[in-house]
This record gives structure tokens, sequence and C-alpha cells, in this order.
């Protein structure tokens, strides 16, 4: 039977023009705010509920947009984004397809025009001024989203239809926008410079940022949730970079009774208590933004005195990127009744992702889960962890389904594959998120070839390391996971840049090259790395070694791997 195959875009450029991790956050949401009500057209122009893929029943943002007034008691739709740009639809005609595809743009074009209206009149109401750009304003809400569709029995005939479109995107003419840097910005450092002042710095900082329309839309959104959405979004702050980064330091420090003074003095300066303070007070290039230029003394020797008793936080923090592997593939070899079951597990999946992610609550945060594909903000110390988490429930919620199709799936399990990037916090998040899903796309997917972790980490202003392997190759994950479980670095830090060294040297002499790491292990002088003889250094260092065999070889970027992490976790 034929199905009408609906999606819009731009999805990853749109999602990674941010700023503020929040803006990252209302970019995901958006997508698949727009992506209900485009289903929820289609669905009054008279499509049945069961005929959509992936599954929409049950979904609580689609529940949340069909009935506005009784919105469900799942939470999660004004949490998270949960559904992809994509959707299929069944159809008994041509006629009726186009009907539904006309009836989907309709629904997404109001809800986007109702979405940025109620951010323009939030913001002229406020500032005055930005009336005078409403020739800018409407031009780039005009010309932001792209549908495409098609009718045919055939799952990949979307992606064929995508390929053919033929358009020149518009030059966008004087200075550009400081988030996306394509469009053209509304004004300059002086036409913000008042909203800044009446919003907050928090809202809008006019020394650094000079947004377009759309990156002003995104920014303005969680504060007018009800006149946007019909509902509050974001009714807690959004964790930033710096809460990130300084999660597991902010937990230790405030769990620790002899550090009570220290904190109390730090927080009594801020105004607010510890557990309340944004993360940016615990590094001081941030305090210029969070307090006035007359507490700036006080508050850098309060941090100072906390930093001599407790240590200094560290700068990284990591996103995680995951999407589940040859989807049109597996759906091309079911037949109705599979298609509609791995639909339900789709969704299944897609609703259960938040609790992998944020178990231990803190800072972690699950931006989006849109069938599939999965979106995620971590401290470091738990990225790792969540990454391997997220997979073995993928592999949970599919196994069963595998099995039942195991002839028509030719033996193939449901694989997901992931990009995990360790960045610090100042850098811009639209090149940590480009860069994450580089991980995923050319080292994950088409470099391990699927079923893989790509795992990245930049220091400074470039990438230090980039190491790639299936899921599990000598259980590599497991491996490190161990090795980082405990309080203290598992190996020494010389040893780790020695092996790095040796291995680039020796790479095709494994035999050799694992006695010499021996020996440069059983050399350490400090008292925990001492060995009585090489069988035991050799015992100490097996698993790092097996994890590090790669095509008869060692690879070097394993041990730079678990140095980086020694370093930034210690």
């Amino acid at each position: 039977m034929k199905q009408l195959h609906f999606t819009f875009g731009p999805v990853q450029e749109f999602v990674s023009e941010a700023r503020k991790t929040a803006d990252l956050w209302t970019g995901s949401y958006l997508i698949s705010y727009l992506a209900a009500h485009a289903i929820a057209g289609v669905l009054e122009a008279g499509a049945e509920e069961g005929d959509f893929f992936p599954r929409i029943a049950g979904n609580p943002l689609i529940e949340a947009v069909r009935e506005p007034d009784k919105l469900p008691d799942n939470a999660a739709y004004a949490s998270v984004g949960s559904l992809p740009n994509r959707f299929s639809v069944l159809t008994n005609s041509d006629e009726e397809g186009r009907r539904f595809a006309r009836a989907a743009d309709e629904g997404l074009g109001m809800a986007w025009l109702t979405a940025h209206d109620a951010c323009w009149r939030y913001l002229t109401e406020r500032h005055s001024p930005l009336s005078d750009r409403a020739n800018i304003w409407d031009r780039q809400v005009e010309s932001l989203w792209e549908t495409s569709w098609v009718i045919s029995e055939d799952h990949r005939a979307l992606a064929r239809r995508k390929l053919m479109r033929a358009f020149s995107p518009s030059e966008e003419p004087g200075r550009k926008c400081t988030v996306c840097g394509r469009r053209e910005q509304l004004g300059n450092k002086g036409f913000w410079q008042p909203l800044s002042t009446g919003l907050g710095a928090g809202f809008l900082n006019a020394n650094k940022e000079r947004p377009c329309t759309v990156c002003l839309v995104k920014r303005t959104l969680p504060r007018v949730g009800e006149g946007a959405f019909g509902w509050t979004v974001l009714d807690e702050r959004f964790p930033s970079t710096p809460d990130l980064a300084s999660d597991t330091w902010r937990n230790r420090v405030a769990a620790d009774g002899e550090l009570r003074e220290a904190r109390e003095a730090l927080a009594a300066v801020a105004g607010k208590p510890f557990d309340r303070l944004e993360g940016g007070y615990f590094y001081p290039s941030y305090h210029e933004e969070l307090v006035p230029a007359s507490a700036l003394k006080e508050l850098g020797e309060r941090l100072s005195a906390l930093h001599r008793v407790a240590g200094v936080p560290r700068p990284t923090y990591a996103i995680l990127v995951m999407d589940g592997d040859n989807m049109g593939a597996r759906l091309s070899r079911l037949d109705e009744r599979g298609r509609a079951e791995l639909s339900e597990r789709i969704l299944d999946f897609s609703l259960r992702v938040r609790a992998a992610v944020e178990k231990e609550g803190g800072a972690s945060r699950l931006v989006y889960a849109g069938g599939e594909d999965v979106l995620a903000l971590l401290p470091m110390d738990r990225a790792l962890y969540v990454a391997w988490r997220v997979r073995e429930l993928y592999r949970e919620v599919f196994g069963e389904f595998d099995e039942s199709y195991r002839e028509r799936l030719e033996g193939q399990p449901a694989t997901i594959s992931a990009g995990l990037l360790y960045c610090p916090m100042t850098l811009p998040l639209r090149t940590a998120t480009r860069e994450a899903h580089r991980l995923l796309d050319e080292d994950a997917k088409d470099g391990a070839g699927r079923d893989a972790l790509a795992i990245g980490a930049w220091k400074g202003g470039g990438e230090v390391l980039r190491v790639a392997r299936k899921w599990d190759h000598q259980r590599w994950v497991e491996e490190l996971l161990n090795m980082l479980a405990g309080d203290e670095p598992p190996y020494p830090s010389r040893f780790l840049y020695q092996a790095q060294e040796i291995a680039r040297s020796l790479a095709d002499d494994v035999g050799t090259l694992e006695k010499l790491l021996a020996l440069e292990y059983s050399g350490s002088r400090e008292e925990r790395f001492e060995t009585r003889d090489m069988d035991e250094a050799e015992k100490r260092i097996a698993p790092l070694v097996r994890i590090s065999r790669k095509d008869g070889k060692l690879d070097p970027a394993l041990f730079r791997l678990v140095r980086f992490f020694q370093e930034e976790t210690s």
C-alpha cells in the first residue's frame, strides 16, 4: 500500500546554531513541536492514528498538541523533543496523499507562525525599536523551513526525492548574526543594549550577541511558552556548559562538611545558596556576566579561597549523539505488521531514553529523543556510562522484536552508533555539536562500520584525539568504565605518555612492544604502582593492551584516551 513520506528542514544546521545550551534545547524541541503539528494536520485531514510511522499513539507531545486543554500526565511533552522531522502515513490514493501533504504543510506553517508571533509580541512590547526591523524579521521567518514529500510504496523514495531538489539559498545582506553566522543580524550593539539591560545579560549579552530573527526566536521561546506552544516549557533553568563541567566538583564540595565555611562565603557574595549557584560562579572568566563590577574583587577572592581547599573544577563536559543503524533497510525487509511492531519499539525507546540519560540526576540532560536519534549533554565523568547504558537500552527494546522477525531481517540485530565528544566549555556550541555529529557519521558509522562508538576530545582550541571501535571490540567500553570506576588513576600518567611514543615507533612488532610497555610500567616510582616483577607488570597493563589492539597492532590513541580521562577527572 502506498504511503505519504513527509519531511522538513533544515534540522542539524538549525539545531546546532546555538550559543547557549538552552538554545540547543529549544531548537531540538521546536523541530519536534512542528512535526507534531504537521502530524496533527494530517490526522484532521482524515488519516488514522494507527497508520503512521513512527508510531504516534502514546506520544505525549502528540497528545498535548491535539488536546492542549487536557495535557497528558507524562510531563515529557514540555521537556523533551520526542518526534523526528519525518514521518510516513498510509494513503488510499495519490489524491488523498497530496491532501495529507498539504495538511502537514499547513499544520507546520501555522504552528511556526504562532511561535514566532508570540516572540515578536513579547519583544516589541519591551523594545519598540525592533518594530522598525519587521522587514528583516518577516523575510527570515518566512524563508526558514522547506518541506519535501513523496507518495510511494518504497521507504527509500523520500531520500531520493530530497536529492532531486534544486534550490539556491538566498544570500543574506548586511552584517551576519553572531550566533549562526549566516543570516543578517537585526541590529548592532547599541540596538540591543536596552533589551539586554531590561531582560538581563542572562537573556542576551549585547557585548557579545547580535542575533538574527531565527536565533532570537530560539532564545525567546522558553519565555513565551504559553503563547507559543500552549504550555510552559523549561520551568527550571537549563544547565549551561559551566554547570555541566563543574557538576561533579560542585556535588563533592556540597557534600564535604569541612568545606562548609569556604562554600558559604562564596554563596554570600553571590547572594544565593551554594546549591543554586550557576556553574559560572566557579570559573573567574564568567564573573563579569554574573555580578556587578563592585562585587568582582570579593567574588574572586572567595572563589580563590574555595579553590585552595577544594581544588579547581575541570572545564570539560560531553556531548552525546546517537542514531539507530540501517533503519531504512530494516523497514524494507518487513511486512506491514512488522513495520507496525517496529514503530512501537521505536516509540518505546524514545520514551525510555530520558531515564537512562538522567538516572543519576545532577546536570545530565536529554536534549532530544526523536525516533531512534538521541542528543544529550553530560558531565564528563558520567558520559561514557550513559552512552553504554543507552546502547544497552536499545538492544533490550529491540531484542525480542529481532528474534521474532529473525528470518525477514536475515539475522541482523538492531544496532545503534554513537559519537561522544569531550570538549571545553568555551568551545562554541555550534562547533561542538558539528564535531559530535562528525564522530557519529564519519567515524562510528562510515569508519567503524556501524554498531560502534566514536570518542573525540578537544582541549583548548583543537582536537587531541579520535578513537572509533565496534561497541563489543575487546570489551573496550566495559574495560574503560572499569578503569575509571576507582578514586585513583589506574596507570601512571608518565607511563601512558611513554606508551603512546613506544606504540608509534614499534607499531608492527607487538610482541616486543608489549614487553617494553611492561618494562616502562615497572619503572614507575609511585608506590602504588610498584610491581614485584615483569609478570606482575604485564598482568596490570593487560586490560589496557587488550583494548588497544586493532588490526594486529596497538593503537596509540587508546593510551592517549585513558591519559585524557585521568587528567580531566582527577
